[in-house]
């Protein structure tokens, strides 16, 4: 994947496995990335236009989303092949940046208040963005994240709290 960007690893350091691998990446001259390998479970199209909108948000400086990279064909999104992988991956970079991890029972009020204010920034930016045609991401709503059976919005949590916890506890 990485040569498809043009981007010889000095060092690849593991990050995180979790529903895709992540993988810090450090080039010969210290420019470092982060290379993304897709569990598949989205296609093209949908990471397609995740880079799409993450491009949109770059332009504005009290924004600090990751930055994709693009591959020496202009791809923001490739396909790779490993031979102990049964099929080919998609594949992303981005552009490494330095942050610091804060545990969240280390977090302190102030540090959820940078956070929600951060949120809520990117949400005032995210109304601005005019998807162009073919963008598909999945729609992180009542209807995805709840039961689409129920009517009220108070009912769909309560339902949705019932399938997780004691009854009791709703």
């Amino acid at each position: 994947a990485l040569a498809q960007y043009g981007i010889a690893p000095r060092d690849l350091h593991n990050q995180r496995y979790y529903n895709n691998a992540t993988y810090r990446v450090v080039t010969a001259d210290g420019q470092q990335y982060v290379l993304r390998v897709t569990s598949n479970h989205h296609g093209e199209e949908r990471l397609r236009s995740e880079m799409q909108w993450l491009r949109a948000m770059q332009g504005d400086a009290d924004l600090r989303v990751p930055d994709p990279v693009a591959a020496l064909d202009g791809r923001f999104v490739v396909q790779a092949s490993a031979p102990a992988v049964p099929e080919p991956r998609w594949c992303n970079v981005f552009r490494w940046r330095d942050g610091t991890l804060i545990a969240e029972e280390r977090m302190s009020a102030a540090d959820f208040g940078r956070m929600g204010a951060a949120g809520a920034h990117l949400h005032q930016r995210s109304v601005a963005f005019v998807p162009p045609t073919g963008f598909d991401r999945p729609r992180w709503d009542e209807e995805f994240c709840l039961d689409p059976s129920v009517d009220s919005t108070y009912q769909c949590i309560l339902a949705h709290l019932r399938r997780h916890f004691p009854p009791d506890a709703v």
